[in-house]
């Protein structure tokens, strides 16, 4: 039950089809920190550190790959809980002071959050993605005499982004299943498409933005982790050490066929389009953290739900009130998600699959829009504390209709109009089918 996409706005995307034979395979790009196992920690800093206004102790900074994704410290040295600094000479760079946090006395903590120092002359940027799955088509690599498809490209917004695959990708996530670990799938870079420099902020604010597409279309939290810049001469001079929100390997359900990955292209132009203006990166930011949150199995399905409805009326108020300045009268909120899906050319009908919905009320014409509001109220104010559990597979039924809405309206948001993955179907991985608008369309 997985879904895919492929683009209707301008984009480049360069990749084989399923068994092309390339011409001219390349190497990856290396990454700064290597591909290890699966949640074994990389080490980002062995040798004297300075905490505080202290003196030198031998320390230690890592990223922690099991658990979270965060980079944690310690030294030989008992020094005081709460705030401080870490002063030492970061290989390539030289002397830095950074955040941090003490969490034990005894010398041991983590960063909130850190750049070595801010870099206005970056040419490029190499990423380190945490948690990525394959993508195919690909372009051809080559490692060790051995040739593979790995390379991912995307060109938009005056950026170019390509992301690598380890070449033991399927064996390293294989090891990932029922596993608190993380890995570092794929190693990426970062550039502006005509070469011209950028500064670190920047670099900052499109990985965000790129966590933030990659996130919604894979279904969890992956990580563009341990950013590390480089001049126009090759020498590095800026690296942002910082916790990345990031989930487990398997277990999502997502729209995306990652059989398609141009659909991928597809979807991160759209996203970068809208980061790109101020009103349009509030809304796409929080309709895809929504989305997100409320896809992770960890979460109670009634609290999903509640996360995914929040989204689509926020949705609502934003189309309705603040951009077509509608007077902010009181609507039924079924009324604005039908609205919302009819303007999408969605079907409102409840679809066959989810049989319980139908059966919440006795109301001719019930559609998905007034079943899932029903169903909503019902959760937070039944009539008795049993009320919405009486009918067997309702509340499954409502969270995945829920994320259906909640998909499909983001990916009519960033004017997407390639394939996506039914949540309600039971069908195979990469049985994707284009979206409701596109069909529209093409008829």
């Amino acid at each position: 039950m997985y879904p895919r996409a492929s683009g209707a706005v301008p984009v480049r995307c360069s990749v084989h089809s399923a068994g092309e034979q390339p011409d001219h395979p390349v190497t990856p790009i290396d990454p700064v920190y290597g591909f290890g196992e699966a949640g074994a920690p990389i080490t980002l800093y062995r040798g004297p550190l300075v905490i505080g206004s202290g003196k030198p102790a031998e320390g230690h900074i890592w990223l922690r790959l099991s658990g979270d994704l965060e980079v944690l410290w310690e030294a030989d040295k008992h020094c005081a809980l709460g705030p401080t600094t870490l002063e030492f000479s970061c290989p390539g760079i030289g002397e830095v002071t950074i955040p941090a946090v003490v969490t034990s006395s005894n010398g041991f903590g983590y960063l909130p959050g850190a750049e070595t120092r801010a870099a206005d002359d970056l040419t490029r940027v190499a990423i380190h993605w945490v948690n990525v799955p394959m993508l195919l088509p690909a372009e051809p690599l080559t490692n060790a005499g051995k040739v593979y498809a790995g390379r991912w490209k995307c060109e938009t917004g005056g950026w170019r982004i390509v992301l690598d695959m380890r070449p033991d990708h399927g064996a390293c996530t294989q090891g990932l299943r029922h596993s608190p670990n993380f890995a570092m799938t794929h190693v990426g870079s970062l550039e502006r498409a005509d070469g011209s420099p950028f500064t670190s902020a920047q670099a900052v604010d499109v990985l965000l933005g790129l966590q933030a597409a990659l996130s919604f279309a894979f279904g969890g939290w992956v990580a563009p982790a341990l950013p590390v810049g480089f001049n126009a001469e090759g020498t590095r001079t800026w690296e942002h050490w910082a916790p990345w929100r990031c989930d487990p390997f398997y277990g999502h359900m997502h729209w995306l066929d990652t059989y398609r990955s141009g659909d991928l292209v597809a979807v991160v132009t759209g996203f970068l389009t809208l980061w790109s203006e101020p009103s349009g990166r509030d809304l796409i930011w929080r309709l895809s953290h929504h989305a997100v949150c409320a896809n992770n199995g960890a979460t109670t399905t009634e609290a999903r739900i509640m996360l995914a409805q929040a989204a689509l009326e926020y949705l609502g108020w934003v189309t309705y009130v603040l951009e077509q300045r509608r007077p902010p009268r009181r609507r039924e909120a079924h009324d604005v998600l039908r609205e919302l899906l009819n303007d999408a050319g969605i079907p409102t009908a409840i679809p066959a699959e989810l049989n319980a919905l139908r059966q919440v009320l006795d109301e001719p014409g019930l559609d998905g829009p007034r079943a899932l509001t029903w169903l909503r109220n019902r959760l937070v104010h039944p009539k008795d504390a049993a009320e919405p559990y009486r009918i067997e597979n309702a509340v499954q039924h409502g969270w995945l209709l829920s994320m259906q809405y909640l998909d499909l309206l983001t990916l009519r948001r960033v004017r997407y109009n390639g394939h996506y993955l039914r949540r309600v179907s039971g069908g195979f991985a990469h049985d994707s089918q284009p979206v409701p608008w596109a069909e529209a369309t093409a008829e």
